[in-house]
């Protein structure tokens, strides 16, 4: 089976925002149907200049749907600047995805 991605590759968020959650999903690349992913370990990582500055658990409340996403919690969004980020899905079958995939990282703005 061959599966595709989808993450928006530029986010913006306000200084000190916590409602607006950064999204992926994951579905079947042939008939575009979502991939369970609910049983999965994922984590999603933000990085500044290249250093991890954030690591956390995604939420995968709608994983039956294919979709994960990362709930910014307090203080996660108070500094401003430009960063990179992406997830990391581990599935119960041990297929491991990165997402964007290859070197790619999604361009997250703090305004």
């Amino acid at each position: 089976m061959k599966l595709r991605t989808e993450v928006q590759r530029e986010f913006n968020i306000n200084k000190g925002d916590t409602h607006h959650p950064i999204e992926f999903r994951l579905v079947n690349m042939h008939n575009l149907l979502p991939i369970d992913i609910s049983q999965a370990k994922a984590i999603f990582i933000l990085l500044k200049e290249r250093e991890e500055v954030l690591r956390s658990d995604v939420n995968l409340e709608h994983g039956v749907a294919g979709i994960g996403r990362h709930d910014w919690k307090e203080g996660e969004t108070d500094k401003q600047g430009i960063y990179s980020g992406y997830f990391e899905l581990t599935c119960k079958d041990g297929n491991y995805f990165r997402i964007p995939e290859g070197d790619e990282f999604i361009k997250i703005e703090i305004e």
